[in-house]
């Protein structure tokens, strides 16, 4: 499964507590092996278990970030496409969770439409790590971008359609010859610092 997609993240847990799962036992299995064969684990066979740990610690890292993450529910899945139908040219990503010096924090989705950034704010693992924050860290990173794009977080799918919606009325909706790129451009940049 693709980072963007309805179902990553669960997937990406899923994915990575099999593969630590696999690790520990052969870790486990190498250093009963080394102490069955040799009596003792001060043989220098242990280093494969040993190496075999690094992987492991990496990955265990790397799950614990994400693991109070969750992928929205089907229904509201559902409900943003169905919502998002009237849009022109709605770029949607799921399970965004964005990496930074702060913290590591998530957005169920993320809309990419006409000059607007919308997140639906999903937590971070830090807790004085708030959407305000998530915001401006996107905001900045929009900015470095070389884009104009204003970055909007909202808290549930009915806000974020209610904002879409209110956004597009009031804005030109003609679309721009380079806007596809753009946006394109921006998907690539935000995928680039995700989990």
């Amino acid at each position: 499964m693709a980072k963007g997609t309805f179902g990553y993240i669960n997937a990406y847990k899923k994915r990575y507590g099999t593969y630590m799962a696999i690790l520990a036992v052969c870790i486990v299995g190498g250093l009963l092996a080394v102490f069955l064969i040799f009596g003792t684990l001060k043989h220098l066979a242990v280093l494969i278990p040993v190496i075999l740990s690094i992987p492991f610690a990496k990955m265990l890292t790397l799950w614990v970030i994400v693991v109070r993450f969750r992928s929205m529910d089907p229904e509201d899945v559902e409900t943003l496409e169905q919502g998002l139908d009237r849009q022109r040219h709605p770029l949607v990503l799921y399970d965004m969770a964005f990496s930074s010096y702060e913290s590591v924090s998530f957005a169920s989705c993320v809309v990419l439409q006409s000059d607007r950034i919308y997140l639906l704010w999903g937590g971070s693992n830090e807790k004085t790590y708030d959407e305000k924050m998530q915001c401006d860290y996107i905001q900045d990173l929009v900015k470095r971008s070389g884009c104009a794009d204003t970055v909007v977080t909202v808290h549930s799918v009915s806000e974020l359609l209610e904002r879409i919606h209110t956004d597009a009325d009031g804005a030109e909706t003609q679309w721009e010859d380079g806007q596809a790129a753009k946006q394109e451009r921006l998907k690539r940049r935000l995928l680039d610092i995700c989990v």
